[in-house]
């Protein structure tokens, strides 16, 4: 397993406030991922409050557009408790822009912290 952050990939992920991922990171990306015979599984992000809703700019630019990716959005900037993942937002990309919840009521059965 490893961990990519946006800004290693795209030194210009943040520049606008939101995060722009451009074409040159998607190859850096795939470039991780094939030298290591890795997959992405997941992509994260925070909002800055208890909303880990998607914003209609998550809906329409999924991050990984392909069915079955998961996008995690970790409240208050993820200032949360170690091994907690209470209030992280699970979002399913269902394909054409359409999403599924998996996190109602605040907590999820689709990730589970654990050491291995």
């Amino acid at each position: 397993m490893r961990v990519v952050f946006y800004d290693d990939l795209d030194p210009n992920a943040y520049q606008n406030g939101i995060i722009t991922f451009h074409g040159e990171g998607l190859a850096a990306l795939w470039a991780i991922c094939r030298g290591g015979d890795l997959e992405v599984i997941a992509d994260c992000h925070t909002h800055g409050n208890a909303n880990t809703g998607q914003s209609v700019m998550d809906q329409r630019n999924p991050m990984i557009p392909e069915v079955g990716h998961i996008g995690l959005i970790f409240p208050f900037f993820a200032q949360m408790a170690p091994w907690s993942t209470r209030g992280v937002g699970v979002h399913e990309y269902l394909g054409n822009f359409r999403w599924r919840r998996h996190d109602k009521g605040g907590q999820s059965n689709r990730i589970h912290v654990t050491l291995w």
